[in-house]
C-alpha cells in the first residue's frame, strides 16, 4: 500500500491573502482550511479552527477518536494540502494507522464531490509540485 498525503488542486474559495502597500499582512488559504475543517467535522473529527502558519499557510489540528493528525494548507500557483498522522511510534515502525487511511480516504471523497474544489489529485511529498500527473485517491493498494 502506498500512501500519499500531499494533495494539489485549485478552488472557487477566496483567496483571502492581504496586503498593505508593499507588505503581506495575511497569507491566504484560510477559506480554503476552514472547509476541509467543515469537512472533517462533518467525518466526525474534531477540528481546530485554522491556525495561521505565516508563509505556509494555514493549520488544522484534528482528532479522531483518540487518534491526531495535522493538517496545513498552503497557497502556491494554486492549493496545496497535506494531511498527515502525528504518530512518531507509527512512523517509526513505518505503519498506517486504520483510523488516519479511513480519515484521509474519506477527506478524499469529500473533496472530490465538493464543487469548490477542482482537479484533486494526490502526490507523495517527492512528487509534489513536480508535474507529474498525481493520483485520484491517496492510498493506492
Amino acid at each position: 500500500m502506498k500512501v500519499l498525503p500531499w494533495a494539489e488542486f485549485t478552488s472557487d474559495l477566496p483567496e483571502d491573502h492581504i496586503e498593505e502597500g508593499p507588505y503581506i499582512v495575511q497569507f491566504g488559504g484560510k477559506s480554503v482550511a476552514a472547509a476541509i475543517g467543515e469537512m472533517l467535522e462533518r467525518l466526525g473529527c474534531t477540528v481546530s479552527p485554522p491556525i495561521y502558519a505565516h508563509e505556509h499557510g494555514w493549520e488544522l489540528d484534528v482528532q479522531a477518536g483518540r487518534r491526531r493528525m495535522w493538517g496545513q494548507v498552503t497557497l502556491i500557483e494554486g492549493c496545496i494540502f497535506v494531511f498527515e498522522d502525528t504518530s512518531l511510534i507509527d512512523k517509526m515502525l513505518g505503519r498506517r494507522n486504520k483510523v488516519y487511511l479511513d480519515t484521509l480516504m474519506s477527506l478524499s471523497e469529500a473533496l472530490a464531490q465538493d464543487s469548490r474544489f477542482h482537479d484533486v489529485r494526490w502526490y507523495s511529498g517527492a512528487d509534489l509540485l513536480t508535474g507529474k500527473p498525481g493520483a485520484k485517491a491517496p492510498v493506492i493498494d
